[in-house]
């Protein structure tokens, strides 16, 4: 079955914030150096509860600065919090609890200057399973400058990069209806020492919005829950993820920039 989100409106409870937790509601979120606990209430629902564990430190890359304007200097910066981690949960719906286990990822993307003003497409990814995980940016900028990001995270250490070897963004830029593409997107690392090789389908789409003008700009942007398999020498094995891609034009300049 594709993906599906489990909404819930917020808007009317209270929300208290500490050091180390967040609590909304009767739910809280606790953490500490080696894991997060959460408890979250889904009004009339059930109810999300469980434990992250942490599996490798804090991820930052180009010392976290994702994209800096050269005229204004104001600039947007990234840094994966938790980069990998796996995690056990229950989740009760209506009365019937499920027991859930699985990867868990957060990072954070903040700055003084918004993703509209120089992004014109966008693709990003996080893979993993118990003993690994692959994260990835390409971004084209509105100059036509591309900025990649990688990391591979496994036992034996991490390793990171500003190159990446794909043509998964030029694929989705040159599509006209990105939600319909079916295929796989190879991002490789290393003069391809490292390959991730991902499924991508219309049936796993969890979310997409399409040409959503906001001011000057129409936007779109697509969320797949996708997997993969990750290739090293002659050894792979399989992957789980989310790939998102998002596409920033000038309203009444059609889809491309070209």
């Amino acid at each position: 079955q594709p993906p599906q989100y489990l909404r819930c409106d917020l808007a009317d409870m209270p929300i208290v914030r500490g050091v180390d937790f967040l609590q909304v509601g009767g739910g809280i979120i606790s953490e500490s150096p080696q894991t997060i606990h959460f408890d979250i209430l889904l009004p009339e629902r059930g109810y999300f509860r469980g434990e992250i564990v942490k599996q490798a430190p804090p991820l930052s890359i180009a010392e976290g600065i994702l994209y800096q304007d050269p005229d204004s200097g104001r600039a947007s910066h990234w840094v994966a919090h938790v980069p990998h981690a796996t995690f056990t949960a229950i989740l009760q719906l209506d009365g019937l609890p499920q027991r859930l286990h699985g990867t868990a990822y957060q990072d954070h993307q903040w700055g003084d200057i918004l993703l509209q003003e120089f992004v014109s497409d966008w693709v990003w990814g996080h893979f993993s399973n118990d003993q690994m995980a692959a994260i990835f940016f390409q971004i084209l900028t509105q100059q036509g400058q591309l900025i990649e990001r990688v990391a591979w995270l496994m036992g034996e250490g991490r390793y990171v990069g500003t190159t990446l070897e794909t043509d998964y963004l030029q694929t989705l830029f040159a599509a006209d209806a990105p939600q319909t593409y079916t295929g796989d997107v190879t991002v490789a690392f290393l003069q391809r020492q490292f390959q991730l090789t991902v499924n991508m389908a219309p049936a796993r789409l969890m979310r997409y919005r399409l040409r959503e003008v906001q001011g000057q700009v129409s936007a779109s942007y697509l969320r797949w829950g996708a997997t993969a398999r990750f290739s090293r020498d002659e050894h792979s094995q399989p992957l789980h993820g989310i790939t998102e891609y998002l596409r920033v034009r000038p309203v009444g300049k059609g889809e491309s920039l070209v």
